[in-house]
């Protein structure tokens, strides 16, 4: 708290440097009950991971799209971030933590002192690809709301 005193002075928000709690985050999602195997491999891979890197896994896990920036346990994750809670996060690949805006959740953990690990990453893409995945992306999300719309089970 009194980092943020010192920003309204001088601009610059440095918190202090918190203990290391010897803590991983391990963050998992699939986006369908229908991974469920796959959300379990996650864990399994990513806990061991931390362990074998030192660390104590925490496990936070969701089935849920990228899109859905409302995740339970995303949402968690978030807040035990800024609460110091652990160390670094884990991640398979960079778009288990969400679709877009992964930037400004990156920084947020880099200003507590929390490292991201991405164990996986995409191959190089060109911007055409990368587009291209992003439309398909949000064109699939927007039809699954509009069929559960017309099914009744969604009242947004």
């Amino acid at each position: 708290m009194d980092a943020l005193f010192e920003y309204r002075e001088d601009r610059i928000y440095d918190p202090a440097t918190q203990d290391a709690t010897g803590i991983a985050a391990v963050y998992c999602r699939v986006s369908s009950h229908s991974q469920k195997e796959d959300l379990a491999r996650q864990k399994r891979f990513l806990s061991q991971k931390a362990t074998s890197d030192g660390y104590t896994p925490k496990v936070y896990k969701d089935i849920g799209s990228g899109l859905n920036d409302g995740r339970r346990n995303f949402l968690k994750l978030v807040s035990d971030g800024i609460k110091c809670k652990f160390d670094r996060v884990y991640l398979t690949y960079k778009d288990r933590l969400a679709r877009f805006g992964t930037r400004p959740i990156r920084r947020m953990f880099q200003l507590q002192g929390i490292e991201m690990i991405v164990v996986h990453s995409d191959p190089d893409k060109d911007l055409e690809e990368r587009l291209v995945e992003d439309m398909i992306a949000l064109i699939t999300s927007f039809s699954g709301k509009l069929h559960r719309m017309r099914r009744g089970k969604n009242n947004a």
